[in-house]
């Protein structure tokens, strides 16, 4: 798999991770366009990581720079001029945006390869504002070269994939609905936890991981997410989001002790991965709590927008955790 995608969540299988439900019941789930907030509120400054990014009007014209920041936006009742991606792409990883983006995605905004700005065609485009993510930006230089084109609104954060809830609440800000994202995150968060406590989730580990057989590899992903439901790291669980590659061999999958097992089941399937020697005697494979991801659902744990995480809630809902 070469798409963006796919680079993106592999980059947060490697501690930095792609895009994103119908499970979201938010009046915010309108599609239709609205202003962004009142225009007295501008100009603002917003902090970001290579400095302030000033935002001088009411922006109108928002580009989504994927289909997470595409789902912020519409999240808070803000329809997109545009997003970068394909409609193939967003059927794979995010299929409860599918509808709402087809009319609105444009796989010329990133490069072939899905990772780097064709700046003739953003400029084309005459936005005034872009909603990016900071693993798109690797330094100051591509950061600038996008910003003197249109605002571009990044997170005040050092991770390369920043969590879900500061990333909706810097897209809030630049178009003046802070105080609707705090509230959907307050009932996400909410919804997590009533889930965690109905399925004694509280305080088991987990591992988030995946295999490369052929390679003799498995790495770990970043499952942050999983801690709103109560779970927390296992010993060897490698969540951060600012590192590179951050892999070990299948000799030492006993390092995998958590109680529970999320496996990407990307580039090797579940009948092999069952099959590596040691596996089956894991405590989470002893214990029948080893769960496998598609694409669409680690999406929605790697670089999910709120509707990409209500879509993984409901993935959880329907496992069968052992008690």
């Amino acid at each position: 798999m070469t798409s963006l995608a796919t680079k993106i969540i592999a980059a947060t299988m490697v501690g930095a991770l792609a895009l994103l439900s119908g499970s979201c019941s938010s009046d915010n789930e309108s599609t239709d366009s609205s202003p962004a907030s009142s225009s007295e509120n501008y100009p603002i400054s917003l902090p970001g990581p290579y400095g302030n990014v000033e935002i001088a009007k009411r922006p109108e014209r928002i580009i989504a720079l994927n289909s997470a920041t595409a789902d912020e936006l519409l999240s808070l009742g803000i329809t997109p001029v545009a997003v970068a991606g394909t409609q193939e792409t967003v059927d794979r990883t995010a299929p409860w945006l599918s509808e709402r983006l087809k009319e609105i995605l444009d796989s010329n905004i990133l490069n072939p390869g899905g990772v780097e700005i064709n700046y003739e065609h953003l400029a084309s485009l005459d936005a005034d504002l872009l909603v990016g993510q900071n693993l798109y930006f690797p330094n100051v230089e591509s950061f600038e070269k996008t910003n003197a084109i249109v605002p571009t609104v990044l997170p005040e954060s050092e991770d390369r994939n920043v969590d879900w809830e500061t990333r909706y609440l810097t897209t809030a800000r630049a178009v003046g609905k802070e105080s609707e994202a705090k509230s959907e995150i307050g009932k996400i968060k909410s919804d997590f936890e009533d889930f965690g406590r109905d399925a004694e989730l509280s305080e088991k580990t987990y591992n988030y991981i995946s295999v490369t057989k052929e390679k003799g590899t498995f790495s770990y992903g970043n499952g942050r997410l999983l801690e709103l439901t109560g779970l927390v790291p296992a010993t060897n669980q490698e969540d951060s989001q600012n590192k590179s590659v951050i892999t070990s061999s299948l000799e030492n999958i006993a390092d995998l002790d958590g109680d529970i097992i999320f496996d990407w089941e990307s580039t090797t399937k579940r009948q092999e991965v069952e099959k590596i020697p040691g596996f089956d005697s894991l405590p989470a494979t002893k214990a029948g709590n080893v769960f496998y991801l598609q694409s669409d659902i680690a999406t929605a744990l790697n670089n999910p927008g709120p509707q990409g995480v209500n879509a993984f809630l409901d993935f959880l809902k329907s496992l069968d955790f052992k008690k």
